[in-house]
């Protein structure tokens, strides 16, 4: 309806309470500005353009559309809307020099921040537009037939007809418990999945709609007291909660706005604000909890002690406003002032690094000179990735056509490995995901994608199902100079834990499963018989290629040379030390993908031994003891490289044990829990800030460390 139009007709049907339809109105704007404080001449950040209510008046703010200044960037992912709103902001006379609109989750923020960033002020508005919802097309409510869909960006994922299909009834009564609170999550679970088997499948809003109010009706009869209309009321509470559990799972809402808050730090100015507009209690929850962190961490100076709530007279103007809460937060810089200097001088320092090695993978520097692994027989070094991936790491984040022009060249010069069946291993992850995948991720690139699924099937191609392990290494070549010949068939090295994650991402891309499972089962073998009572991890577990039986190890085997080239285990202090780092790591990385339970038990058995090994405080936190039991005052036995995995693992880790409840697709064997439900550890919470450094962390840790 167009509002200039038919101005009176509009004004009877918000004095109504409705929203006129094809239309959206925005809501708190002026609570959001009153906590905004703009200024014009300021940069601003709105992470939802929807419909642009909030842009227009955050514009309006800064002087627009006649003799502004300042400048908003706006994000979406609805493509469709987003061109249709641009269009119209256009039209209106919000020029480019006042407005940018980028085709973005608000996840990825800090995206948006290279180019337009620091930002002064920040609003993300979670709720779905009224254009959205009153589009029958789009699926989002179930007053009007349409098809299934709920996805906010339409080109991208699953629809939720596709994602309710692939669900068993554990998993959608988790979701409906954790996205919306449903109170009759079990009985739409079981309607859900009793209609698919009986192949009546559920591709529409309405019959979605009608199993739900099957349900709620069948689960309340009987009940005293319970009136026609108080039946009605709960089916369509009911329906409102499905349908919001089901488009929170489809677009990863609770990943996207973690990150999003998270991130948030890092995008804002000194003396920047940021306001988060929730509509439901999950959202708020998460935004409450996370700035309460943060403020305790040092990186907001101030926070909403409460949420601020529409008035009244909003509220029955426009009833949609009735769920919204909004929190907002003042950013300082203090305590982590030095993290961004320090980042300039590392940016600067690898671009000069770069320039040096240009057309080289290096490996290690001798009198400031750095050797090249490319075209030598040390091209399968498992170590010749990383470099390229600290170039597309650089180059995210810089946009530096150097870092760009090195990543590419060493991603081409590792295609020798994929040639060479001696130098293809367990590492293949290792090598190849942080440098193909990388590319195919920020590039889209076919050949790196070629190239990453190469590695991929290669490393699945070394499991062995008799055992349920990848064998890691390859029998070494026979040779003048070479060590005897032994078949390392039934070898598994701890390393293989942190080349898994190519494995996810191939069943990810290619929609086969048998990548995932292989990655599964050699991480559950892992859990099994690479941990130690203490915590520790060994170095490589030995089988029976045929029978897949384990070979229990001596109590030498860990410094027995196994023959098996210069791929085998390396009895050294730092191949001791780096092994507890990896293991913890490994395990962390797969429960991230998986949720398995197992892999989170065995994450925290070797965090605790982590944390014992720890020094005091009159010693390096950013090192390692080599003995756990404190030899830590022998410089020799100290290692940066561990203490480098060790905290990418232990953040990795303390970020899944303290998030707020996450869509239970991703856990296995656990349907109703959450990831943040698998544990109550509040060592973890308490030491393991996230995004924190890791002289914080090993401080924080060695006060903690008894309790774990």
């Amino acid at each position: 309806m167009n509002p200039e139009k038919y101005p009176e007709t509009i004004e009877k049907v918000i004095g109504k309470g409705s929203t006129p339809a094809g239309m959206h109105i925005p809501i708190a704007v002026n609570e959001i500005l009153n906590v905004l404080c703009i200024k014009p001449g300021e940069s601003g950040l709105d992470c939802t353009l929807g419909y642009g209510g909030h842009t227009r008046r955050l514009l309006g703010a800064l002087g627009y559309p006649e003799g502004g200044s300042g400048h908003l960037t706006a994000l979406d992912i609805d493509r469709e809307n987003m061109t249709r709103t641009e269009e119209m902001l256009r039209e209106e006379g919000y020029g480019e020099n006042a407005l940018t609109v980028m085709y973005l989750n608000f996840a990825e923020l800090d995206r948006a921040a290279v180019e337009k960033g620091p930002f002064d002020f920040l609003l993300a508005d979670l709720g779905v537009s009224s254009m959205q919802i009153d589009d029958p097309s789009r699926g989002f409510s179930y007053k009007r037939e349409g098809p299934l869909d709920l996805r906010l960006d339409q080109s991208k994922g699953e629809t939720a007809a596709e994602r309710l299909a692939g669900m068993d009834r554990d998993e959608i009564e988790g979701m409906l418990t954790e996205n919306a609170d449903e109170p009759y999550a079990a009985e739409i679970a079981k309607a859900i999945t009793a209609s698919y088997r009986k192949k009546q499948k559920i591709e529409t809003t309405t019959e979605l709609a009608v199993l739900v109010e099957e349900a709620v009706a069948d689960a309340v009869k009987g009940q005293e007291g319970l009136k026609k209309a108080d039946i009605a009321e709960l089916q369509k509470k009911s329906c409102t909660r499905t349908f919001q559990a089901l488009r929170i799972d489809v677009n990863h809402e609770y990943e996207s706005l973690y990150s999003l808050l998270e991130k948030i730090p890092n995008v804002l100015a000194p003396g920047g604000r940021a306001a988060i507009l929730t509509f439901h209690s999950g959202e708020d929850r998460m935004v409450k909890k996370m700035f309460k962190e943060q403020k305790k961490q040092g990186l907001y100076s101030e926070i909403s002690a409460d949420a601020v709530r529409p008035t009244e007279e909003e509220c029955r103007r426009n009833p949609r406003a009735r769920s919204a809460k909004l929190r907002w937060v003042d950013y300082r810089m203090g305590e982590f002032d030095w993290l961004e200097e320090a980042a300039e001088k590392i940016r600067d320092k690898e671009y000069e690094v770069a320039k040096r090695n240009k057309g080289k993978i290096p490996h290690s520097a001798e009198h400031g000179i750095f050797d090249d692994c490319s075209g030598t027989e040390k091209i399968g070094t498992r170590t010749n990735g990383f470099y390229g991936g600290i170039q597309w790491q650089l180059y995210n984040a810089t946009r530096e056509p150097l870092f760009l022009e090195n990543a590419l060249s060493i991603e081409k010069k590792l295609d020798a490995v994929l040639m060479d069946s001696q130098a293809m291993d367990d590492s293949s992850g290792i090598l190849f995901m942080p440098t193909a995948v990388a590319d195919f991720h920020m590039t889209g690139s076919r050949p790196a994608r070629n190239r990453a699924l190469l590695a991929a099937n290669n490393l699945a191609g070394r499991f062995n199902p008799n055992g349920n392990f990848i064998r890691a290494f390859n029998d070494p070549d026979a040779g003048e100079n070479t060590r005897p010949k032994e078949n390392c068939a039934g070898t598994s090295h701890v390393r293989t834990l942190m080349s898994l994650p190519l494995l996810y991402w191939a069943s990810e891309v290619t929609k086969d499963p048998r990548f995932r499972a292989i990655a599964v089962k050699h991480g559950l073998m892992a859990a099994r018989h690479f941990i130690q009572k203490d915590g520790s991890v060994r170095s490589i577990v030995r089988f029976d290629p045929e029978t897949g039986e384990w070979i229990d190890p001596n109590e030498n085997e860990d410094v027995v040379d196994h023959g098996c080239g210069k791929a085998g285990y390396d009895a050294s202090e730092h191949a001791d030390l780096t092994k507890k780092t990896v293991g913890n790591y490994g395990f962390t990385i797969s429960f991230f993908h998986t949720g398995e339970a197992d892999f989170l038990k065995a994450a925290e058995k070797t965090a605790a031994f982590l944390l014992s090994c720890v020094p005091g405080d009159d010693q390096n936190p950013g090192q390692f003891a080599h003995d756990h039991a404190g030899a830590a005052d022998d410089a020799s036995t100290a290692d940066d490289a561990a203490s480098v995995i060790a905290a990418s693992g232990l953040i990795l880790l303390a970020g899944l044990v303290r998030r707020s409840p996450r869509p239970c697709r991703l856990v296995t064997g656990h349907p109703r829990c959450s990831l943040y439900k698998h544990t109550r550890r509040r060592e973890f919470v308490l030491t393991l800030k996230e995004m924190n450094c890791w002289i914080i962390v090993c401080r924080k840790a060695t006060e903690k460390r008894h309790h774990l």
